[in-house]
């Protein structure tokens, strides 16, 4: 099956589910029309305009918000409601420690836990001496001035 047929098939099925839901508050809806589906959060959002009769008896138009996510549909009468019902979302531990900025603080972290390691191994051998290298005191030097100069920067 070519994407444009199954594109066309989640089309006709979302805006059958669509109908189902939005006529559940608004009994007398109709000229249901697909507007569009997009990629949203971790699920599919399509939207789903209609007419509807007014408690006035005029007839206007709505819109209304069907979510998928993993086989599951939630109908929403606008965008307040959707965000509710999904509740708030977090960027997981992983994007959060990948990040560029992350990154070099943990980077700088590590490197001051290995020479903090080298010192009290240095001073706990009987010896007050530091038998951290040259270049360790370089490097640490060289990641605090681009850490706080980055900082002071921003």
């Amino acid at each position: 099956m070519s994407k444009e047929a199954k594109e066309a098939d989640y089309t006709h099925a979302i805006l059958e589910i669509g109908k189902e839901k939005i006529q559940l508050s608004h009994p007398d809806a109709s000229d249901f029309r697909f507007i569009q589906t997009k990629d949203f959060v971790e699920g599919k959002l399509t939207l789903i305009d209609f007419e509807y009769e007014t408690p006035n008896g005029a007839r206007e138009r709505g819109t209304n918000l069907i979510y998928e996510h993993n086989g599951k549909y939630m109908y929403a009468r606008n965008a307040d409601m959707l965000v509710g019902m999904i509740g708030p979302t977090r960027p997981r531990v992983l994007d959060i420690v990948l990040r560029p900025s992350s990154v070099a603080g943990i980077l700088a972290l590590l490197f001051i836990a290995i020479i903090a390691g080298l010192l009290y191994g240095g001073c706990t051998h009987a010896r007050m001496e530091s038998e951290v290298p040259t270049e360790m005191w370089v490097g640490l030097s060289l990641i605090l001035g681009f850490y706080f100069g980055h900082a002071r920067g921003a």
